[in-house]
Order: C-alpha cells, then sequence, then structure tokens
C-alpha cells in the first residue's frame, strides 16, 4: 500500500535535518539550528517518527533552542503527529500559522509559455548571489551577504536546486530552491519576485519550472508550505494540489522552562 504523502512528508522532514551537519538529535525531535542567522524560519525542530514526546523531552528541546539563543519553534504535520499540537500548546506554545501543505501533480499545461522571462539553474557564487538578492528583497530580509551564498552553495552540493528568471536584457527578477531530496522527497521554497516584476505570472512560473527540473532529476514528492490563501493559488496554478496542513508554532522566549 503507498504510504500517505504527508507521512512521507513527516518522515523527509526528521531525515533531512538529521543528515545536515547543523542538524541536532535530541529525544523525539530532531532540531536544525543555522549558525549564521536567527531568522525563525531557518532555525527549527520537527517530530522524529511521529512521536509525541514526554514533558521532560519538550523541556530539552526548549533549552537547547534557548542555549543557542535562538526562538524554540516547531515546523511539523499535525495528521503525522496526532496529539504534539496540543501537548506543545500545553508547554506554553503558541500557534504562528496552520499552512496549506500541497504536493505537486504532473499537468500538461505550461504556466511560463508566452512569458517575457527566460528560467535557468544557478550553480556559480555570482548566480547564486543575484538568486540570494531577489529571495532578500521578496521577503524583507537583510541585504545580501557572504552567508547567503554559502548557504545557496551548500544546498546545491547536497543536490538541491536554485533557480533564476530573468526578464531583457538579463537582469534576475525571480528566484526559488527545491532542497536536496531525501528518498525522493523534497520541498520547494523561496519562491519570490523583485517588487516591481509581481502579478505578471513570474511566480507561478518559477514554481512550475522549478517542478519539472526536480521531477527530471527524480523528485517523486515535491510539496510546498504555502505561506497564506494568495500563495496556496498561485502554486495550485502551476500544478500543486492541497493534501493536508503544515503547523508553525514557537514559544515565547520569556516563559520559565519548567
Amino acid at each position: 500500500m503507498p504510504i500517505d504523502p504527508r507521512q512521507r512528508i513527516a518522515i523527509y522532514l526528521d531525515r533531512m535535518i538529521a543528515t545536515r551537519p547543523e542538524g541536532v538529535t535530541l529525544p523525539t525531535f530532531s532540531a536544525l539550528f543555522d549558525p549564521a542567522s536567527a531568522e525563525p524560519y531557518r532555525n527549527y525542530a520537527t517530530p522524529v517518527g511521529g512521536s509525541c514526546p514526554a514533558e521532560a523531552d519538550l523541556r530539552a528541546l526548549i533549552e537547547e533552542f534557548e542555549r543557542r539563543g535562538r526562538v524554540p519553534r516547531l515546523e511539523f504535520v499535525p495528521d503525522a503527529s496526532p496529539g504534539l499540537a496540543q501537548a506543545l500548546l500545553d508547554a506554553g506554545f503558541v500557534e504562528e500559522g496552520l499552512l496549506p501543505l500541497m504536493i505537486l501533480v504532473p499537468r500538461r499545461t505550461d504556466p511560463e509559455e508566452g512569458l517575457p522571462i527566460a528560467f535557468s539553474l544557478a550553480y556559480s557564487p555570482p548566480e547564486l548571489a543575484e538568486a540570494a538578492r531577489v529571495q532578500n528583497e521578496a521577503f524583507g530580509g537583510e541585504p545580501t551577504s557572504q552567508a547567503d551564498i554559502d548557504r545557496l552553495l551548500r544546498l546545491v552540493g547536497r543536490g538541491g536546486l536554485v533557480a533564476i528568471g530573468r526578464e531583457p536584457p538579463g537582469s534576475a527578477v525571480a528566484s526559488g530552491l527545491v532542497t536536496a531530496p531525501v528518498e525522493s522527497v523534497a520541498e520547494l521554497a523561496a519562491v519570490g519576485v523583485a517588487a516591481g516584476y509581481r502579478r505578471r505570472g513570474y511566480g507561478r512560473a518559477l514554481a512550475a519550472f522549478l517542478g519539472k527540473e526536480a521531477t527530471a532529476r527524480g523528485v517523486d514528492l515535491l510539496f510546498v508550505m504555502a505561506a497564506g490563501e494568495a500563495e496556496a493559488r498561485l502554486h495550485r496554478a502551476a500544478g500543486f494540489s492541497d493534501v493536508g496542513s503544515i503547523l508553525h508554532v514557537r514559544r515565547p522566549t520569556h516563559q520559565p522552562t519548567g
């Protein structure tokens, strides 16, 4: 019997962290800590194997985040970890968002067709610097740093994909990425378009381009966590379909740990 895609995604989230140098294994959790950035979306934990942790495990998780100067935070598939959401709320975590979880469904239509933009994969430091610049601008981040470029270089080195979209005469105006696959599962993320170039279909076309490139490289389950309904519509137009949700929670740091 095929494994439920939500369960495969939950397994991916755990094993992806476990294979990263910056990943940390804790009792019933895997946690990812970015040494160069305290951005919450780059520092988070996920449950191991759909487990529901004991109170002592949650205390250990909170203490590890706070020891590293990071906000205790989790991203997980609630359907794959029954009871975990309530346990976290009881421990003082608050919900950041319940995001649409979507997977790519192959389709015949091509959202790229007829648009005045050309997409390509980025590999070299100068190309990845362009990708980082667009992503930082699109998501309101800090100015592009060497740490951003190094992060994308590591992603490509692990087998992930970074794409840029250029409008004539050639400046990069869109960028996105696909994480390195784990057991043929990967995540589409950071799909962004520079200010002044939005509402032209570029984000939808970029998502479709990365979907095709990932599929051609053996990814048979590509998922995305849509930040909201507007992004969900974009991804549906690019060939993604809703399968469930991803829950993001954090614990305010002013609370006691036990």
